[in-house]
């Protein structure tokens, strides 16, 4: 009897040797994952994985779901600043608007993405243009290549991405001493709301830090 015991235990000993070794990737498979899913953000449930898979919907709806749980869940998920990047080319202008604002509310973490963001400025679709204009005055509104960009968009053909690119010249500050020439030229806009602003900015550009 005790002989019997004595090989049972050790057979089952093997045995659970044998499975803690074969079978250590499946295990790890059952387990990781969900230890990942706990150093995840989520979003309305879901972690930034599911919804970085989601921006290769075939309906821009859910695309732009997606960049918008990914813009709540921020930079720090891997990957999707790369992934919003991405959608910078979506042929849905929806989608492209939708990516730039969602980087813009990233902000520094998603420098990466100017050079795209500026090339953005020059989408044919105007609010692609007033996103980018958002985003890179969010991400880095101090850059030299930024504020070039901006000083562009002032001469926008649509008067409304004019003025909110003066607008956030504006929130710029002193430091947008770069777009001086530019906001100067905007005071003999045709548009008088563009005017305004381009006054406003000019006045927030000259005032002295307190």
């Amino acid at each position: 009897m005790v002989r019997i015991i004595l090989a049972l235990l050790s057979g089952l000993a093997v045995g659970l040797a044998f499975g803690l070794s074969a079978g250590s990737t499946s295990l790890l498979g059952a387990v990781l994952p969900h230890e990942r899913m706990k150093e995840q953000a989520v979003y309305q449930g879901k972690p930034a994985t599911f919804w970085i898979r989601q921006l290769q919907d075939r309906d821009p709806s859910f695309r732009r779901q997606a960049m918008w749980a990914l813009a709540h869940l921020g930079p720090g998920q891997e990957g999707a600043v790369r992934a919003l990047a991405e959608m910078l080319n979506d042929g849905n202008e929806g989608v492209r608007s939708g990516a730039a604002w969602a980087l813009g509310r990233m902000g520094p973490e998603a420098e990466s993405t100017v050079p795209q963001l500026i090339v953005a400025l020059r989408d044919q679709d105007q609010f692609v243009r007033l996103a980018a204009v958002y985003a890179l005055a969010s991400i880095c509104p101090h850059d030299d290549a930024v504020l070039a960009a901006l000083s562009s968009a002032v001469w926008d053909e649509n008067p409304v991405v004019r003025r909110r690119t003066l607008n956030k010249i504006a929130e710029i500050g002193p430091r947008a001493l770069a777009a001086l020439a530019a906001v100067d030229e905007a005071l003999k806009d045709s548009d008088p709301e563009v005017r305004q602003a381009a006054a406003d900015a000019l006045d927030k550009i000259k005032k002295r830090p307190e």
